[in-house]
């Protein structure tokens, strides 16, 4: 799949990842894919170019904005309409179809 989106050959992408890449190709390949192992090591990736790939990553990639439009739904009724915007946005993740990946590392690391 990662070879026809690029114009190399199969064989020429193990000297092109490092091996959380290929694991997270090879968990696109499977029945029931987790999408944030596909997603993670690939940063400047985000849900909507894997969207298409697989009926198995469509199906991840809907239940993904189904969760998180209810924890957006649930932020609003108990936070109110304007709490996100009057928080301090260098300290909150984006959210424009995906998390922004670096900001989890970097308060993971603190």
């Amino acid at each position: 799949m990662l070879a026809k989106w690029q114009p190399v050959s199969p064989t020429a992408l193990r000297h092109r990842y490092n091996d959380h890449q290929v694991q997270a190709i090879r968990e696109s390949l499977k029945a029931d894919p987790l999408i944030d192992i596909v997603l993670e090591p690939f940063l400047s990736v985000i849900d909507s170019d894997v969207s298409d790939a697989s009926p198995a990553l469509d199906e991840r990639l809907k239940r993904r904005r189904r969760m998180h439009s209810i924890v957006s739904e649930e932020f609003t009724a108990l936070f109110g309409k304007n709490a996100s915007s009057s928080s301090d946005s260098s300290e909150t993740p984006r959210m424009n179809g995906s998390l922004d990946r670096s900001m989890i590392r970097r308060r993971s690391c603190q």
